[in-house]
């Protein structure tokens, strides 16, 4: 039983970083700042800390400007791209240089833009991997506030 789970180990070596971060969320008062821990971390690190803990457990609508990369087969990720289409809606925001790819090892859709269909209920694909820049002029804090509950990094208290 050691021996396999030696195996198992050493075939998936541990990062610390990863590891400490993953033990520590729990523990964290403020989460509504964890975005300062992720910008720390190198990328693939920020990557295994948001499958491991959550998109929804990690970052907050309050703060969602910069890059985001997103699949769409993840339940958690189609809610955060909810959440980030209701925010362009609200704030006239723009999604800087918009990837859209059916496959990890497809070529992404030619000169892709949102569709409108992609507002309705069940308009959103359960499939493919998105990736954009959020930007807003014009924040709109009292959504962002509303659509902060739905997150466990909500709010500063």
């Amino acid at each position: 039983e050691h021996e396999s789970l030696f195996r198992v180990q050493t075939k998936h070596k541990l990062n610390a970083r990863v590891e400490f971060v993953c033990i520590v969320h729990s523990r964290i008062l403020d989460l509504y700042n964890f975005d300062c821990i992720l910008n720390v971390l190198q990328p693939i690190d920020r990557a295994q800390i948001l499958v491991r803990i959550g998109i929804l457990n990690v970052l907050s609508p309050l703060k969602v400007e910069g890059p985001h990369s997103l699949n769409l087969s993840i339940r958690e990720d189609r809610v955060m791209v909810k959440i980030l289409l209701h925010l362009q809606a609200a704030e006239r925001a723009v999604w800087k240089n918009p990837v859209l790819k059916w496959k990890a090892d497809a070529s992404p859709v030619p000169a892709w833009e949102l569709p409108v269909s992609w507002l309705r209920a069940n308009g959103l694909p359960q499939a493919g991997h998105l990736s954009f820049i959020y930007t807003s002029a014009n924040v709109d804090w009292k959504t962002r506030m509303l659509l902060a509950g739905i997150v466990l990094a909500d709010r500063p208290r």
